[in-house]
C-alpha cells in the first residue's frame, strides 16, 4: 500500500488576468495489491485538487483504477478499468499532460526499448487543453488484453478497449466534446536474432462525440528493432493509415496517409550511476481530444534520465506539430520539464518537478465556444510520498 500528496502552481498566460492555480494532486492516494500463484490483483485511488485562487472554487477531481492479470507458461491475460471523474480546472497551452510531474517516483534506470508504436488503440490525446475554464469531466477507459508466446521467438497479442474523455453535460459539452471510441488491436512480434525484432501491428478504432464528429481509423505498420550494442539500440516503424471522416457539416472523407516512425536510445552505465538517453521521431494520425477532429501529427521528443543511490533526475522536451500546419484547430506546441526525486529513506521519499508549454492554435473556422487558445502556462510540483512495507499472509 502506498499514499502520496504533492502540490504545484500553475501560471497562465491564456487567459483575462494571467489568473494562477494551485494544484494539490494526489492529496491523498492508496494503492493496494494482491498476488497469487499466476495471476494479480490491483487497485488504486487518488483525489486531487484545484484551488482557483481568484474564485476561491475548488475542483476536485477523483480517479479509481482496478487490473486483474493472469500469467501461464505462454500465456498472460489482463483486464483494465480506469476511471476518472469531478470537476476540473482546464489551464490550457499545450499538450504537456495535466499530469506532469505527479509521479512521486520516476525510475531512471535504463529497460529494453520496444518498436516504434504507430498501430495504438486508444490513441485520443488527452493531453490537449482548452482555455482556462472549470469543467465537470469524466476519463474512462475498459481494456481486455491477450498474450501468448508461440515458441521462443514468436508471440502475438490482442487488445480490444472501450474509452470515454470529456466533459459531463450539455453546458461542458459546448467547450469539451464528449467522445466514445471503440477499439482493437493485434500484434506479432518475431525475433530474427539476438540484435533484430520484428513486430506487424494491425489497429482497428470507431469514435464518435457529443459534436457529431464520426471516424473509423485503420492502421497498418511494421516496425523493426535493431540493438546495436548492449547499451544502444535503433528502432524503426512504417506503415499506412486509413480513415473515414463524417460531421454534420462536412461530407464523408476517405484519407490514406503514410505513419512513421525512428528513435535512438542510449543506457547510461557506471558503477554508481545509471540512467539514458532517448530521442524519437514520429508521424501519425491522432485524436483530438477537445476538437474530436483527428490530424497527422509530427512529434519530436527527447529526455534524459540519471539515478545516483538515492537521487534520482531526469529532463525532457517536445514538438509536435499537426499537418498541414495551416488546417483550423491545427496544434503547435512546445513542451519541457525537469524532475528530481530524492528517497528519504525505505518508506518515505519527496520529488519536485517544474514545466513549461507553448501552444500555437488555428482558431480559424472553429466554433466560437470551443476553448483552445494559443499561450504559455507553466508550473512547479513539490511532493511527498510514503509507502507501506508488504504485508504477506
Amino acid at each position: 500500500m502506498a499514499d502520496a500528496a504533492g502540490a504545484a502552481v500553475d501560471r497562465t498566460l491564456i487567459a483575462d488576468g494571467s489568473p494562477y492555480y494551485l494544484r494539490i494532486s494526489n492529496l491523498f492516494r492508496a494503492d493496494l495489491g494482491l498476488t497469487f500463484a499466476n495471476s494479480e490483483l490491483a487497485a488504486s485511488y487518488s483525489l486531487s485538487l484545484v484551488p482557483d485562487l481568484l474564485t476561491l472554487k475548488v475542483a476536485p477531481f477523483h480517479v479509481g483504477d482496478l487490473r486483474y492479470s493472469y500469467t501461464a507458461s505462454r500465456f498472460v491475460f489482463s483486464l483494465t478499468q480506469t476511471l476518472g471523474a469531478g470537476e476540473r480546472i482546464f489551464l490550457g497551452a499545450g499538450r504537456a499532460s495535466p499530469l506532469v510531474g505527479l509521479a512521486p517516483v520516476q525510475d531512471p534506470r535504463p529497460t529494453a526499448p520496444a518498436p516504434p508504436a504507430l498501430a495504438t488503440p486508444g490513441s485520443i490525446d488527452s493531453g490537449v487543453l482548452p482555455g482556462a475554464r472549470m469543467l465537470p469531466s469524466v476519463a474512462s477507459r475498459s481494456t481486455a488484453a491477450v498474450s501468448y508466446r508461440w515458441e521462443r521467438r514468436l508471440s502475438s497479442a490482442f487488445v480490444v478497449g472501450y474509452q470515454m474523455y470529456g466533459g459531463l453535460g450539455r453546458d461542458a459539452q459546448r467547450y469539451l466534446a464528449l467522445q466514445r471510441v471503440v477499439d482493437a488491436g493485434a500484434s506479432v512480434a518475431y525475433g530474427m536474432s539476438a540484435r533484430v525484432d520484428l513486430v506487424s501491428g494491425l489497429v482497428f478504432a470507431r469514435g464518435w462525440n457529443s459534436s457529431d464528429n464520426k471516424y473509423a481509423l485503420l492502421t497498418l505498420s511494421e516496425s523493426w528493432l535493431y540493438k546495436w550494442t548492449s547499451t544502444t539500440s535503433l528502432d524503426l516503424g512504417a506503415g499506412i493509415s486509413s480513415r473515414e471522416t463524417e460531421s454534420s457539416d462536412e461530407p464523408t472523407r476517405l484519407t490514406t496517409t503514410p505513419v512513421a516512425a525512428i528513435g535512438l536510445t542510449q543506457a547510461l552505465t557506471g558503477r554508481d550511476t545509471t540512467g539514458s538517453l532517448r530521442l524519437g521521431v514520429t508521424y501519425a494520425p491522432l485524436v483530438d481530444s477537445v476538437t474530436g477532429q483527428i490530424a497527422n501529427r509530427l512529434a519530436v521528443l527527447g529526455s534524459a534520465t540519471a539515478a545516483h543511490g538515492d537521487l534520482h533526475a531526469g529532463v525532457g522536451a517536445g514538438l509536435s506539430q499537426a499537418i498541414p500546419a495551416s488546417d483550423p484547430g491545427a496544434v503547435t506546441s512546445l513542451t519541457a520539464n525537469v524532475y528530481a526525486g530524492y528517497q528519504i529513506s525505505s518508506w518515505l521519499g519527496a520529488s519536485l518537478s517544474a514545466y513549461v508549454a507553448r501552444q500555437t492554435i488555428v482558431t480559424t473556422g472553429l466554433p466560437a465556444a470551443t476553448l483552445l487558445p494559443s499561450g504559455v502556462t507553466w508550473g512547479v510540483y513539490g511532493g511527498l510520498y510514503a509507502v507501506s512495507p508488504t504485508l504477506r499472509f
